[in-house]
């Protein structure tokens, strides 16, 4: 896909600007968390299931049906989405139970901050959003690493 924008002031317009988009196709189902933020940082999202499981970039499926299936800037090698996603696969019954969701800094990647959005989608339950910065250097976690920042119920 390619995006044009024209910018104006109704009498007098600019040049095109044309951008390109593309679309990535991430999994859904009855329970599924995703992260996505603003620079070149190596952002980790963690879920841990109701069984105690973690899901993660170095775990990415459960026993329980969990997958990540987008892991975005591994080791500071820039792909562009910026985006992480765990989910529970329509047609498979999720565990019921509290998931705890975790953020990790694994590294700044060189940059000062990096802003957040963890969105949470359970069936039933209207969206929930949750943002924040991270600051420092990154920790290079594994498995429990990271801030907590969600606890939801399925």
């Amino acid at each position: 896909f390619e995006l044009r924008l024209v910018g104006g002031n109704g009498s007098s317009y600019g040049a095109v600007q044309k951008s390109p988009v593309s679309v990535i196709t991430v999994g859904t189902g009855d329970v599924q968390m995703n992260i996505t933020w603003d620079s070149k940082a190596d952002v980790d999202l963690h879920v841990i299931d109701p069984s105690g499981a973690e899901i993660y970039w170095a775990n990415k499926a459960a026993v329980t049906g969990g997958r990540l299936d987008l892991d975005s800037n591994a080791g500071c090698g820039t792909d562009g989405p910026r985006g992480e996603n765990i989910f529970w696969p329509a047609g498979l019954i999720a565990p019921r139970g509290e998931f705890t969701v975790r953020v990790d800094y694994w590294s700044n990647c060189g940059v000062t901050s990096t802003n957040y959005v963890v969105t949470v989608n359970v069936r039933g339950l209207a969206p929930q959003l949750f943002s924040g910065v991270l600051v420092g250097q990154g920790d290079g976690g594994g498995k429990g690493s990271g801030r907590n920042v969600a606890t939801v119920t399925y």
